[in-house]
């Protein structure tokens, strides 16, 4: 739905400059991957476990202590399936851009599987919650992987630079340096 709305924007303000923010909720439970995604990463739901409708972090860490390990598994698989569905929408996306548009990819945060023994985020600052991939593609972008620490403070001032904008009293820096 949001690439969508993603879409039909850009398209009605296809004659002038735009930024869009798209925000993407579906990496969060419960996870609702469409049925074609749904077998990509897991297999059936472990037996004893019901997670066919609505799910939460509460039901999730319940039924990891009756499933164990095979539901953990299961609830992993569930998030890459997500991730691939995602990735599918947002490639799609990127695809109908033109070539000289500025595109940003960051998360929030990450999410944990137990390497800690917990679950999902918020409450925790392992590696797995706070190290999170940020893409940035456009003109002038120089490509290739910098493993640099960075901040979502940088967000706003990499993004107006590549646009031209006056970036004087913003915190943060421009991320292409």
């Amino acid at each position: 739905v949001q690439v969508q709305r993603s879409l039909q924007f850009l398209d009605a303000h296809k004659d002038q400059p735009s930024f869009l923010l798209m925000h993407i909720m579906d990496m969060h439970l419960p996870y609702k991957e469409p049925l074609q995604y749904r077998s990509l990463f897991v297999d059936e739901t472990p037996e004893g476990i019901d997670l066919t409708g609505y799910f939460t972090r509460h039901e999730v860490i319940r039924m990891a202590k009756k499933g164990g390990d095979k539901f953990k598994k299961y609830i992993r698989g569930r998030y890459d399936n997500n991730m691939r569905y995602i990735d599918d929408q947002i490639s799609a996306f990127i695809g109908q851009l033109r070539d000289d548009a500025i595109v940003m990819i960051v998360s929030d945060h990450g999410e944990e599987f137990w390497e800690h023994d917990a679950f999902e985020h918020g409450h925790t600052l392992y590696d797995e919650v706070l190290r999170i991939p940020m893409i940035l593609k456009g003109p002038g972008v120089q490509s290739g992987r910098f493993d640099t620490p960075t901040s979502l403070i940088d967000v706003a001032p990499t993004l107006a630079m590549m646009a031209g904008d006056d970036v004087s009293g913003m915190l943060g820096e421009d991320l292409r340096g």
